[in-house]
């Protein structure tokens, strides 16, 4: 397994674990809000120089951006997330 594959499979334990917790996300302001909490949190690790509890946190950010992006496209309907245009050859 790659690095990659590793740190993909931590983020789809985190997301369903999360899901499991909390459920689904309310609102983007309910992102919002865990987002500056775990970059909070990135920060901290950082300054105390951890990388493991470095690399956790940022897991943890990415985490609550994904289920963020997963919540606001399943609510909107869009087929991209915002922010990709479609080109010419993307399907």
């Amino acid at each position: 397994m790659t690095t990659e594959q590793e740190v993909l499979l931590r983020l789809d334990i985190l997301r369903d674990f999360a899901d499991k917790k909390y459920g689904p996300v309310a609102n983007v302001y309910e992102t919002m809000g865990a987002l500056e909490q775990e970059l909070f949190e990135v920060r901290e690790a950082i300054q105390e120089r951890d990388t493991e509890k470095i690399i956790a946190e940022m897991l943890d950010a990415a985490n609550v951006l994904i289920r963020g992006a997963v919540a606001l496209t399943k609510e909107t309907g869009d087929e991209y997330p915002i922010g990709y245009e479609e080109e010419d050859g993307d399907r």
